[in-house]
């Protein structure tokens, strides 16, 4: 097989199962974490992966994965900070340079290649931080996105009626702060001083409420790119029943910025 790229349908997956990731799990007791460690390790081991169908293709039936084994259904979606809606258009920058690359790298000697691995298409914009990543359009992808996937829960249940569906959110976006009252917005560099709060994603209330009250039994919540200039320890997968009661936190859009270094 020719090597994959971290634009492929699989890629979120495969980093799972080759990198290993902070985890956490947001359930009351200990066993509601249980639940959730064997739907996040149905997919995690390599071993257990076996026993998933992928049902991705076009002329296949939604949702993308199916496990008869662990009585599951998986959807994966991907989102990021880029994107937003120009009248009936959406325009992602990012994603027509990834494009491009990826259309370079497949009819290139390297693109033949017939091994394993990954090679991830990450191209390099010369636009400033607020336009590059930007905390508004990150939420906008998100209700966008999760929404239009939660428009189809119905199709999924028709095609699986008795299984459990899990969200796999693949999140590209970049770690977060909000500035203290009296800081002024702008755009920061390598070395400065920030006085923020970090941006929890799994508290953040913008984009929990789309999925509450939803047909989504488990959300697990991919954030790999996360890394961040206050050195926070984050996790990179959240995973969460959104029918259980969760906590979460309002933001202040106007002072929100990017923490990539």
């Amino acid at each position: 097989m020719t090597l994959k790229t971290s634009l492929d349908e699989i890629a979120p997956i495969d980093m799972m199962q080759t990198v290993r990731y902070d985890v956490m799990l947001m359930g009351r007791d200990a066993a509601i974490k249980e639940k959730l460690a064997k739907v996040l390790g149905s997919v995690m081991d390599r071993e257990s992966w076996k026993h998933w169908t992928d049902s991705s293709g076009k002329a296949d039936p939604p949702p993308d994965y199916y496990s008869e084994r662990f009585n599951l259904m998986m959807e994966v979606m991907r989102i990021d900070d880029h994107e937003f809606v120009d009248g009936k258009h959406k325009v992602n920058r990012q994603r027509m340079m990834e494009g491009k690359l990826l259309k370079a790298f497949r009819k290139s000697p390297l693109g033949q290649i017939e091994a394993e691995g990954m090679v991830f298409i990450n191209p390099i914009g010369d636009l400033p931080s607020e336009e590059d990543h930007n905390y508004r359009r990150y939420v906008d992808c998100f209700r966008r996105v999760v929404g239009e996937h939660i428009g189809k829960t119905g199709l999924y249940r028709d095609n699986h009626p008795e299984m459990r569906l899990v969200f796999l959110i693949f999140d590209e976006s970049t770690a977060y702060g909000e500035l203290a009252q009296g800081v002024v917005k702008r755009s920061f560099k390598a070395g400065d001083d920030i006085e923020c709060r970090p941006h929890y994603w799994w508290f953040d209330r913008r984009m929990l409420e789309v999925l509450v009250g939803t047909d989504v039994d488990y959300v697990i919540w991919f954030a790999p790119y996360k890394d961040n200039r206050i050195k926070d320890r984050l996790p990179s997968l959240v995973v969460f029943d959104p029918k259980e009661e969760l906590f979460m936190w309002d933001y202040d859009m106007d002072r929100m910025v990017s923490l990539e270094e």
